[in-house]
């Protein structure tokens, strides 16, 4: 840290995304994400990709900033044209796999208001502390609406639970922990927390076969994190380094 921090205070791009990056990864010192948000937003000032990919995984997640798909979206599509690949994948997940209904028309339903129900807008933002939209109904006002009372407008019925998802539960799968690639298999469908807001579900919750059976979950459904087991796997594929930004470990129970 005390070498990044030299060259970060000098105004080094570089040194100061290391130096957020490890304020916000914990890697080396404590977890600080005032520090991190403060560090990654002065290498973004200064156009470096990873920096502005960063800023919006901050927002995506909702660390060190209040959590806004917007904004999220915004530093993504920023890094992208400055040539952050990894902002390419967290757009994908932000845009198909959370989100999917972000400045689309869209209807209110199946909520305790009666006067909510069938109401129409866009809906322009999402909050993942709630789990839900910020839908701008065409009379001007806005409301944050959860996600499971909001559907695309025109739309009849409400996905059931699993419909559209790659895996079926007993089907041979492997994750990708903070271990690496690890063999498993999937046990639920649409799995949620007690503790999640409501509405927020993960597409799969996997039984691992290495070590103890550990149950963890699928934050979303991508080939990057789950991908069907063909062949035996042999120990562990060793994975990446951790990193902020980085989306798509499994999530550990």
């Amino acid at each position: 840290m005390a070498a990044y921090k030299v060259g970060a205070e000098a105004g080094d791009a570089g040194c100061q995304n290391q130096v957020g990056s490890m304020y916000y990864d914990g890697d080396g010192v404590d977890v600080d994400y005032v520090q991190a948000l403060q560090w990654t937003e002065k290498a973004a000032a200064q156009y470096h990709p990873e920096a502005v990919g960063s800023l919006g995984a901050m927002y995506h997640e909702g660390k060190g900033v209040t959590p806004s798909w917007r904004r999220a979206r915004e530093y993504y599509e920023r890094a992208i044209e400055l040539g952050d690949s990894m902002a390419v994948k967290n757009m994908q997940t932000l845009t198909a796999q959370i989100a999917p209904l972000m400045d689309k028309r869209v209807e209110i339903h199946s909520t305790s208001r009666a006067d909510m129900n069938g109401k129409r807008g866009v809906a322009t933002d999402f909050h993942a502390d709630t789990w839900r939209y910020t839908v701008h109904l065409d009379s001007g006002v806005a409301f944050k609406v959860k996600r499971v009372n909001v559907r695309a407008e025109g739309a009849d019925e409400v996905e059931e639970a699993g419909e559209g998802l790659r895996f079926e539960i007993g089907q041979a799968v492997e994750a990708k922990t903070d271990e690496g690639w690890v063999g498993g298999e999937v046990v639920a469908l649409d799995y949620r927390e007690d503790k999640w807001p409501e509405g927020k579900t993960a597409p799969y919750q996997i039984k691992l076969s290495d070590g103890d059976g550990v149950l963890i979950f699928a934050p979303y459904d991508d080939e990057s994190i789950l991908r069907a087991r063909v062949t035996e796997v042999k120990g562990k594929e060793k994975g990446k380094g951790k990193g902020k930004g980085k989306k798509g470990r499994a999530g550990h129970k």
